[in-house]
């Protein structure tokens, strides 16, 4: 009997778009695309498929299952690129996010600390008014590198993005639908002066924060990463290397798949190495927090552990000892990118530092009360990945339990609701992930005494009632038996079930 092939062509595309049914990758016949165009396209066949099939949810908003592939609207169809529409592309109207949900503002979050209910602020943020007219010109004026207007417009669309606001973030995502826009920053780049060059990598530095479309955009834009490599090597300007430090960072921490990209080339490697190891802290710091990065990739740990680059970056940083929060987070970035690197045997009888502990336990607490620490705004799947390394030994988890990560992991769970404003998926994931990290440490001395000091509970008993996702459910029925609370929630089936 013949094997049955994995590839298949999709219904709603058109002829000659190929689709891998077991990994999702989509191919085109005669053509090319960039890493952003990859995953746009597998987005897209993706939202096709499942926009058939209309899955009732008492989560959803609008009857229909949210899935953790839409993106933000595309507007019309005649804006879409050609490539969009070769795969028979149709924009969803669910709202704009990135994996990491969970550690945004507090405003509109529910007061009860077991409330799991909506904020009633689900107004979507417009665009800033004036962005699209800078990206007009700066695309329509494609030959004049030098023009005084040009770097006007640089400098506009620059303060348009930057920071962590909720009208950053929609002006980031907006830019990410605009392919000639990346285009026209990387001919830009190309022939710009060292220190418009440095203005160009801080602007893409911002546009890739907490944004995975826009980081896809700028590993696939031409000029981008030469002009980078360049720079990192530059030891006239502290400045310059800065920037470029914190743009692999960015681009790392936001999309998987650009930091498996980035580590797949071996100049931009051996750039990184240097940054890591060669110059001033700050460099250093962000240099290492790109390195932390790369080591969350199981495709890359491999090279990056025969390279001992961690080693170089650890040896060189043991001479730092500046009581900073910098300081802590590059300390914090070294100790998860050496725990990436080992295998599971040797975390189970690893003891970190305990100050490197306390440091990812507040960094807990700032991603939930949306604050920022050393400059840097952390989502909460990271500090949960980094909280799951070193829970493997056992000493570990009795520091992380001393040290108080109880109290912002139940900080997580008290606070959660779901944002209609954001895909669902990475919502859920959070919530599922903290409760799973609760459950691990359960066992461990004092844990359970001091969960009940907590009074979790009552917050546990709003997850049953509300019944977020099964896993959810199961994990704080489990936490109710073995805290003897009594479970007083209803087992009516679910809405729509």
């Amino acid at each position: 009997m013949a094997q049955k092939s994995s590839m298949f062509y999709d219904p709603t595309a058109e002829p000659g778009v190929i689709t891998n049914w077991k990994t999702g990758r989509v191919a085109v016949r005669g053509k090319r695309f960039t890493p952003f165009e990859q995953s746009q396209m597998e987005h897209a066949v993706n939202d096709n498929y499942l926009n058939e099939k209309v899955m009732a949810s008492p989560f959803s908003r609008s009857g229909v299952r949210s899935n953790s592939y839409n993106r933000v609207p595309l507007g019309d169809e005649e804006e879409l690129p050609a490539w969009m529409k070769l795969v028979g592309y149709r924009p969803s109207t669910s709202g704009s996010g990135t994996e990491g949900g969970g550690g945004g503002s507090d405003e509109g979050r529910p007061s009860s600390s077991g409330s799991t209910g909506r904020t009633s602020s689900s107004k979507r943020v417009r665009t800033a008014p004036g962005l699209h007219d800078h990206v007009k010109r700066l695309v329509a004026r494609m030959s004049n590198n030098g023009d005084h207007e040009t770097w006007k417009d640089v400098a506009g669309v620059l303060k348009m993005v930057q920071g962590d606001s909720e009208q950053a973030t929609a002006n980031r995502q907006a830019l990410a639908k605009k392919p000639l826009f990346f285009d026209r920053l990387g001919k830009l780049l190309e022939g710009a002066s060292p220190d418009q060059a440095e203005q160009l990598m801080y602007l893409l530095s911002q546009l890739a924060f907490l944004n995975e479309d826009t980081s896809l955009h700028i590993i696939g834009t031409r000029g981008v990463l030469p002009r980078l490599v360049d720079m990192a090597y530059d030891d006239e300007s502290e400045s310059a290397r800065l920037e470029v430090a914190r743009l692999l960072n960015n681009v790392a921490g936001a999309s998987p798949k650009a930091a498996v990209y980035i580590g797949g080339q071996p100049a931009v490697v051996d750039a990184l190495r240097f940054l890591c190891t060669k110059g001033t802290f700050a460099v250093r710091c962000r240099g290492v927090g790109a390195l932390h990065q790369l080591c969350r990739q199981p495709g890359l740990r491999k090279a990056l552990k025969a390279s001992r680059i961690v080693e170089e970056a650890t040896a060189v940083s043991a001479g730092d000892r500046e009581p900073t929060q910098e300081f802590a987070l590059s300390q914090l970035a070294l100790a998860c990118a050496s725990a990436s690197l080992m295998s599971r045997m040797d975390k189970k009888h690893w003891a970190t530092d305990r100050e490197v502990i306390a440091t990812a336990t507040h960094l807990l607490r700032c991603c939930v009360r949306g604050e920022s620490f050393g400059g840097v705004t952390a989502t909460l799947h990271s500090v949960l990945e980094a909280l799951r390394l070193f829970s493997v030994s056992d000493a570990n988890k009795l520091s992380l339990v001393e040290l108080g990560v109880l109290d912002g992991l139940t900080e997580v769970v008290g606070t959660w609701y779901e944002d209609p404003r954001k895909p669902l998926h990475p919502q859920l994931l959070g919530l599922e992930r903290t409760l799973a990290m609760v459950v691990h440490l359960s066992p461990v001395r004092g844990c359970k005494r001091r969960l009940r000091e907590l009074e979790v509970q009552e917050m546990l008993g709003g997850i049953v009632q509300s019944k977020p996702s099964d896993q959810s459910v199961t994990m704080s029925r489990r936490l109710l038996r073995e805290l003897g609370g009594a479970e007083q929630a209803s087992e009516s089936p679910r809405l729509g079930a």
